[in-house]
């Protein structure tokens, strides 16, 4: 339930995060809030890192997650475009 109420806040602007991504602190910040949600899901330890949390989790990065969705919107318009 976590990780589909902040995941899907993520995604809600997933234009405007798929650009912020670009920048490396950016990034990191999403990865701890990500990496965080991935300890309280999987009920690891704090000291696992961010990629073995989301592969024990079975979830994607976050910044996967978004640039799929921002691509996929992409998609949407120029094909809302062209009708």
């Amino acid at each position: 339930m976590l990780y589909g109420t902040v995941g899907a806040h993520l995604k809600y602007g997933n234009a405007v995060y798929a650009e912020a991504l670009v920048v490396k602190k950016n990034e990191d910040i999403i990865n701890r809030i990500h990496r965080r949600m991935m300890i309280i899901i999987g009920k690891l330890y704090r000291k696992v890192s961010y990629i073995p949390a989301t592969v024990i989790c079975g979830c994607l990065p976050l910044k996967y997650d978004i640039t799929i969705a921002a691509i996929a919107a992409a998609l949407y318009e120029t094909k809302r475009k062209t009708d």
